[in-house]
């Protein structure tokens, strides 16, 4: 079953709690059918007609949720619904990607972000004015960043700070990984981190700052092994078993700790789609002629 997230930043009315009754009935229904796009949109249209929204838009009533709803579902890109108090009043928004999957959104300024599994983002702004272009992150996400040399772009992920004025990157802070990744696919970027001189990364750099001793390294890397995790497919053809253990990082959010002994440079073909880290590992256990145990977020692998 697709996975779904509802998200209520503040439920302080009898309204919000009605709004989330009428979702959770939608989504026990038995008749629904979640793997088809018809089903989906009939879903939502129903989820629509109740809340009283047009049909030309989105229209929210005055008892909207306070802060903002994601709703995240299979082909679906997230859709972000905020009470606007007033116009000249911005509140802060909340994007939170499921669980299971990934997901695609675009803020006011044309900047498009895709969130990983669990990830979450947030910032201050409206539709209509967000100058300040400032964003949170906790977990991992992909920007491809509007240009505006007025107005630089700054993601705030734990203790580091990257800022730019329009290029793509990825930014990856998981409990799992045990470091803070910026790794840039195009542009510049400038990351800060405290008692550290501003970094200046360029494509193809991966900078990897320790969240426990807080030492940094910067090196050249194929920046498309960290951000193959944006794709529903990733394939490889003829790749070393080492560039597929970085894969499987981000598209699962695990660590992947190789052996002595591993033959890294060890090359395999194949794809993955919609299978779990477990059918994966047993293709690539296979493949590479090495062994593996999954210990929690920690895959191993080691000389068969």
């Amino acid at each position: 079953m697709t996975a779904f997230r509802l998200s209520f930043l503040r439920m302080n009315n009898q309204n919000d709690k009605d709004l989330e009754n009428l979702w959770g009935q939608i989504l026990q229904s038995k008749d629904i059918n979640y793997e088809t796009h018809k089903e989906r949109k009939r879903r939502l249209e129903r989820l629509h007609e109740s809340l009283g929204w047009k049909k030309s838009g989105l229209f929210l009533p005055t008892w909207a949720v306070a802060a903002s709803i994601l709703l995240v579902a299979g082909g679906f890109s997230a859709l972000l619904l905020n009470r606007r108090e007033s116009a000249a009043k911005a509140g802060q928004i909340c994007l939170l990607a499921p669980e299971s999957s990934k997901s695609n959104v675009v803020l006011p300024d044309g900047t498009s972000v895709w969130l990983n599994a669990g990830s979450r983002l947030s910032y201050f702004g409206d539709e209509s004015s967000w100058p300040q272009r400032e964003v949170r992150l906790e977990g991992e996400a992909f920007f491809d960043v509007t240009r505006d040399e007025k107005h630089p772009f700054t993601v705030q992920s734990g203790d580091i700070r990257v800022k730019v004025l329009g290029t793509r990157f990825n930014v990856r802070n998981s409990s799992v990984s045990g470091a803070y990744q910026v790794v840039l696919s195009s542009g510049r970027v400038d990351v800060s981190i405290p008692g550290q001189q501003t970094i200046k990364l360029s494509p193809g750099e991966l900078l990897e700052c320790s969240k426990t001793s807080g030492e940094v390294s910067v090196s050249q890397v194929e920046a498309s092994n960290y951000t193959s995790w944006t794709s529903d497919v990733i394939r490889f053809d003829n790749r070393t078993l080492e560039d597929v253990a970085i894969n499987l990082e981000h598209r699962y959010n695990v660590r992947v700790t190789l052996r002595p002994g591993v033959p890294l440079q060890e090359r395999i073909s194949f794809r993955i789609m919609n299978e779990n880290v477990e059918e994966v590992m047993k293709v690539v256990s296979r493949l590479a002629h090495v062994r593996y145990r999954i210990d929690n977020d920690e895959i191993i692998i080691e000389k068969k």
